[in-house]
């Protein structure tokens, strides 16, 4: 099941020390948990990577047996399919952390300061995979 609450995951009562990661960040995806610094990365490593990506956000999807999966959403520099993505990602990716679907988008939302809106791009996704 994902994790839904969006509070600090860990304090220690002894000291000042707060993990301060927030729940909601999580990805529960086969039972492999994914924390979204993990999640950026492989996106930096691999799906930005493909030469046909100019802009990407992974992010997870509501799944019936596993809580969630990955998917992505990707701006375009070239032209490319989903499944040619897809096929990339399976070449560089263990099966649970590579996107399951793929959606190709014109832009991907940014706040005023230029930060990825995550959440939005989640939502919008989540109603279409419904």
């Amino acid at each position: 099941m994902s994790a839904t609450a969006t509070g600090p995951l860990a304090r220690e009562p002894h000291t000042r020390a707060e993990r301060t990661q927030r729940t909601h960040e999580l990805l529960d995806a086969a039972r492999a948990t994914q924390d979204a610094e993990e999640r950026d990365r492989l996106l930096d490593e691999v799906v930005l990577t493909n030469r046909a990506v100019a802009e990407a956000v992974c992010f997870g999807v509501p799944h019936g047996t596993w809580g969630e999966e990955v998917a992505a959403a990707v701006v375009l520099r070239e032209p490319a399919t989903e499944a040619e993505l897809l096929a990339y990602c399976r070449e560089h990716l263990a099966d649970y952390k590579r996107p399951k679907q793929i959606h190709i988008t014109d832009a991907i939302p940014r706040t005023a300061t230029g930060k990825i809106q995550r959440g939005v791009v989640a939502k919008t996704y989540k109603i279409k995979a419904s």
